[in-house]
């Protein structure tokens, strides 16, 4: 099995929002990337403009 789930911060242990079909011990590998809710968003105004290109 594949894919994406979504995960809480408890106690420094990720627990699954929603339920998933791992067996019981199933050991899997877990990249962790931030939601949008907690990024900066000051330091996302403060680039405003940045990427545009001459006009």
């Amino acid at each position: 099995m594949g894919g994406t789930i979504r995960a809480r911060v408890k106690g420094g242990v990720l627990e699954p929002v929603e339920k998933t079909k791992l067996p019981k011990g199933k050991e899997v590998l877990i990249t962790v990337i931030r939601v949008a809710e907690d990024l900066d968003r000051d330091a996302f105004l403060r680039s405003k403009g940045g990427l545009e290109g001459p006009r």
